[in-house]
């Protein structure tokens, strides 16, 4: 669709000074000085196209420690059920010495396998796992010097997702998050001490930080934010920030006498003063709700991942910057760059600037699986893995020359400029940076000719709010809308039906506004590849792959920098014709659509462009018989029986000239619907009976079933809306 491909983002190019210095270690979790922030800088924002090496590692979501030319992670071996601590040579990947050990690979919801990161401390290394079994290694060869089984030795039970916090090496001691926080002796592995208290659910790696001459832990878990005296694990105070599900990955940021927490799943994010005895609250948002991987400090400001949107926050909580597309993803800074790997398996390299989103480079390098693991670069190399062990070493070292144009191409002989430069250059000249301050909501309007089916459309509307969702109008009357959480469907002859997984992702893209109007979003890959000529025009082709793989090429006009189009395997060819100017904002106001191979073509011209229309207000509330029904699995034992005979009451007699064979016992109530199950078959629905009392079983997506409920949540009644001729109907059962 259209608005799924114009820009009205701006992000300032303006370049940032690297300081000079050379490679570095990164021997920990969130690194040598564990705050997400490498001083090296003597690396390039572009690397080179093919992995120096690659590796399969076993499952799990571990990030990397690198210290003297060796790699350490760990990895889960399905089908022998162990862990695996791995030292790998940084150069060549490979396998110096490995230690396995028995484990379940604990995947309620993911993949499963390792989460922890090990640490490295001159010639040891330390690791736990997510069922408290924790080891120190000689570096060199693997020997393992000390190991503990805490699950056992202190009673502990991990939690649903076990134990992930790493351990933390600071001074004599290893600092381990699990339920209490225990210290050991780093030697021998002993225990020095624990804390009194439980502080619940934890997930989250300790932050070790000063104040006054005194050394301090600061421990987020399922009970909040707690600052302990790191001698002996005196609790000096407890800021309580309890909300289920007590999942709270992230390690707190200490910014002088301030500590800022965060916490996905819609929990928010939190700043603290720490006056050396006490907790006090300076703020709470819900501007940062870091999911997987938490922010990382750079010049004052806190770059991170708002559930799955990238963002730059001051420390006043105030957003500076956004930036969609990246999935679930996670980020490390490294002489003043954001290293990203994003929830597809991207490596995404920007401008750690907090007045705009600078991207320098992208490339793909993971396939398989979930991308939550923290990259690491350390000496102009970048390492990323994915949950399903896929790890690969990529060379960002500073000699990595600037991709050059495709073989074959008419500028074969010269090089292009980068994808990220054309797309800059597209976002100035539709003046994103001011659209992005100004325009909430777009309304447009025109006419289409259409030759596809011999249909002629007129009147066609696009509506979209910035703040909500984004509808479609034509003259069939078909609407989609979302509020964020849930989208709908629409049409006057069928009843309104929610949408999910894929088809809710996608309307959450055409309703964002980044997604909406910057063509680079949704695809992956992007390169140069060629100065051509599109419909007439000099442009600059840059290929891209969909989210589900298909190839498309998008131009841009040499001259104008502006958007031109696009032609691929799923949609022929789509051009943008002509742009105007409204209110300082340059739109496109004709485009044409084209497939060679069905003759088909369709031009929509719009010569009315409203922007922030009032009219909008109210359009995208979520209709009344869309909102999905939820029911706990206590709430659907208990409502089983009073269900069943709802159905049945409802039901009467009923019959299905394809399934005669079929029983009442087929009905189930699923995603809100009441259902006809065919075992492998397509599901069917029941319509409301006919005079004689017989239901006909039709297709799933013209009902909508809607319980009502008693004051505790238990079903009183059942009203399935039928859509047919020569009317929707109604139907009711308590």
């Amino acid at each position: 669709m259209l608005l799924q491909s114009i820009v009205l983002t701006a992000l300032t190019s303006a370049a940032f000074s690297v300081p000079s210095s050379d490679g570095a270690d990164w021997p920990q979790w969130r690194g040598p000085a564990r705050t997400g922030v490498s001083e090296e800088a003597s690396w390039s924002a572009v690397g080179k196209p093919e992995a120096l090496w690659t590796r399969q590692l076993g499952l799990g979501h571990s990030s990397f420690a690198v210290a003297n030319g060796r790699v350490f992670t760990l990895g889960y071996d399905e089908g022998q059920s162990l862990d695996t601590v791995y030292c790998l040579d940084a150069t060549s990947g490979e396998v110096v010495w490995s230690h396995s050990y028995s484990a379940d690979i604990w995947n309620i919801a993911h993949d499963g396998g390792a989460l922890t990161t090990p640490a490295v401390v001159g010639d040891l290394v330390y690791t736990s796992n997510r069922e408290a079994k924790a080891f120190c290694f000689d570096a060199a060869t693997g020997e393992v010097r000390w190991t503990r089984d805490l699950r056992a030795d202190l009673e502990l039970e991990p939690p649903t997702w076990g134990y992930s916090a790493s351990p933390l090496v600071v001074g004599d001691h290893v600092f381990l998050n699990m339920d209490r926080v225990i210290a050991l002796d780093r030697q021998t592995g002993e225990t020095a001490w624990t804390t009194e208290n439980s502080y619940g659910i934890t997930y989250s790696t300790p932050t070790p930080f000063e104040r006054d001459g005194k050394d301090y832990l600061a421990v987020l878990s399922g009970a909040g934010l707690a600052v302990l005296e790191r001698a002996n694990g005196a609790e000096l105070d407890l800021y309580e920030w309890v909300k289920e599900p007590q999942i709270y990955p992230m390690s707190p940021v200490v910014i002088g006498d301030r500590i800022f927490i965060s916490a996905g799943y819609d929990r928010g994010c939190a700043m603290l003063s720490f006056d050396g005895s006490s907790l006090t609250e300076l703020w709470a948002s819900r501007v940062m709700r870091n999911k997987m991987s938490g922010c990382v400090l750079w010049q004052d400001h806190l770059f991170g991942f708002d559930e799955s949107i990238l963002k730059c926050i001051d420390l006043d909580g105030k957003e500076r910057w956004r930036e969609r597309g990246m999935g679930t993803g996670s980020m490390m800074i490294a002489g003043g760059r954001l290293v990203i790997l994003d929830g597809r398996g991207e490596i995404i390299v920007a401008e750690a600037n907090p007045e705009a989103y600078v991207e320098l480079s992208r490339q793909d390098v993971l396939s398989d699986g979930t991308a939550w693991s923290t990259p690491v670069l350390s000496h102009g190399r970048v390492y990323c893995r994915s949950s399903l062990g896929e790890m690969a070493c990529l060379d960002f070292t500073a000699d990595t020359k600037p991709m050059a144009a495709a073989a074959g191409s008419s500028e074969a002989t010269m090089d292009l400029p980068a994808a990220q430069t054309i797309l800059a250059r597209h976002r100035d000249a539709v003046h994103g940076e001011m659209a992005l301050g100004k325009v909430r909501a777009v309304r447009m309007r025109g006419q289409s000719d259409s030759l596809i089916n011999t249909v002629r459309k007129g009147g066609i509307e696009f509506v979209w709010d910035a703040a909500q969702g984004f509808a479609w109008n034509d003259d069939s009357g078909l609407m989609f809308g979302h509020n964020r959480e849930l989208g709908w469907r629409l049409q006057p002859r069928s009843a309104p039906s929610v949408l999910r997984g894929s088809e809710l992702e996608a309307v959450r893209e055409i309703g964002d506004l980044t997604r909406v109007f910057d063509p680079s979003l949704g695809y992956r890959g992007l390169e140069t590849t060629s100065m051509t000529t599109f419909e007439g025009r000099s442009c600059y082709a840059v290929a891209a792959k969909t989210e589900a793989g298909d190839e498309r090429t998008l131009y841009f006009e040499v001259d104008s920098g502006l958007y031109a189009g696009h032609e691929g395997q799923d949609i022929a060819m789509w051009t943008l014709d002509a742009y105007r100017e409204f209110e300082g904002v340059l739109l496109p106001t004709r485009w044409s659509t084209y497939e060679p191979d069905k003759g088909e073509h369709a031009t929509a011209v719009f010569d009315e462009v409203e922007l922030n229309p009032e009219a909008l207000e109210g359009k995208f509330d979520v209709p009344e018989p869309v909102r999905p029904f939820a029911r706990s699995k206590d709430e659907v034992e208990r409502d089983t029986l009073r269900l069943t005979e709802l159905h049945a009451k409802l039901i009467g007699t009923w019959r299905s000239e394809t399934e005669a064979e079929a029983e009442p016992s087929d009905l189930v109530v699923r995603d809100g619907f009441l259902v006809f199950e065919r075992g492998d078959r397509e599901p069917l629905f029941l319509t409301e009976p006919d005079e004689s009392g017989s239901m006909t079983a039709v297709g799933l997506d013209y009902l909508m079933f809607t319980p009502e409920t008693a004051d505790d949540g238990s079903v009183t009644a059942v009203q399935i809306l039928v859509a047919g001729q020569p009317r929707d109907r109604l139907v009711r059962a308590e």
